[in-house]
């Protein structure tokens, strides 16, 4: 698979408009999402700021879709094995994935306790981290739940995924 960068932000808000500004300024992006919801969302976005992005979803994506391109991932799928599947023979010219710490994945890694120590660091909502601990830490986290989801149940919106397909997600 190619190595995805993550941007985290404290919340979606930042991340929306961090996105934006990213997406504005590159050439011939691809904007993909993994749930139904997330395009709806992000296209709706888009509308308000009086922009227009076709948005892609990920499993119809094909490597010559991808080849070359930069490629901005509006989340990632929860399970770490079918990210891999769906991407392991992408191309892309850059890759990145926009995180928020609201985002459900990262809810239930703690995403509550990142953003207070975030704010004890000094950082400003809309300042974005990327690091290499913290690409880790996210796929760290999406192989926990590799082991634990026995068998998937797909959904259109990752909140349902998480609430469907894992008993301890909070309720």
């Amino acid at each position: 698979m190619p190595p995805i960068r993550d941007l985290v932000w404290m919340t979606d808000a930042a991340k929306k408009q961090g996105a934006l500004s990213l997406i504005t300024s590159a050439q011939n992006p691809l904007i993909a999402a993994w749930f139904d919801e997330t395009i709806q969302v992000w296209q709706q976005f888009f509308e308000a700021e009086n922009r227009s992005f076709p948005i892609e979803s990920v499993p119809y994506l094909q490597p010559l879709d991808v080849k070359d391109r930069n490629v901005f991932l509006l989340e990632h799928y929860p399970l770490a094995s079918r990210e891999t599947k769906v991407m392991q023979h992408w191309k892309p010219k850059d890759m990145v994935a926009f995180v928020s710490m609201e985002d459900p994945l990262l809810q239930l890694f703690g995403g509550d306790n990142l953003i207070a120590l975030m704010q004890k660091m000094g950082m400003a909502e809309h300042e974005v981290m990327e690091h290499s601990m913290i690409s880790r830490s996210i796929r760290n986290a999406q192989e926990k739940l590799d082991k634990n989801v026995v068998h998937e149940y797909p959904t259109d919106a990752q909140e349902e995924w998480f609430k469907i397909n894992l008993e301890k997600y909070p309720k």
